[in-house]
C-alpha cells in the first residue's frame, strides 16, 4: 500500500511584481506604443520615436541584466548543475 504526503496548499506566497519589474514592464511597453506610433506618423517624427522605442527596449533589457544577471551568473544555493 502507497501512502502519498500533501503538503499544505494553503501556505503558499502569492507572487507579486516589484518595483523593478514593473519599471521594466513599462518601458517594453513604452517601446511598443513608440514603436507602433513611428509607423503611423510622417516622416519628421518618425525617427525621433524610434530612438524613443529603441532607448526603452534598450533600458529595460539593461534593467533586467541588472537584476537578474547575479542570479543567473552565480551558482545554485544547493549546489546541484543546471
Amino acid at each position: 500500500m502507497f501512502f502519498f504526503y500533501r503538503r499544505n496548499v494553503t501556505a503558499k506566497k502569492s507572487l507579486k511584481a516589484g518595483k523593478a519589474e514593473t519599471s521594466m514592464y513599462a518601458l517594453m511597453q513604452l517601446g511598443m506604443i513608440a514603436r507602433f506610433a513611428a509607423a503611423m506618423t510622417g516622416d519628421s517624427l518618425r525617427d525621433n520615436l524610434l530612438i524613443v522605442a529603441a532607448a526603452a527596449w534598450v533600458g529595460a533589457f539593461a534593467l533586467y541584466l541588472i537584476v537578474y544577471g547575479p542570479y543567473l551568473m552565480t551558482a545554485r544555493i544547493d549546489g546541484r548543475e543546471g
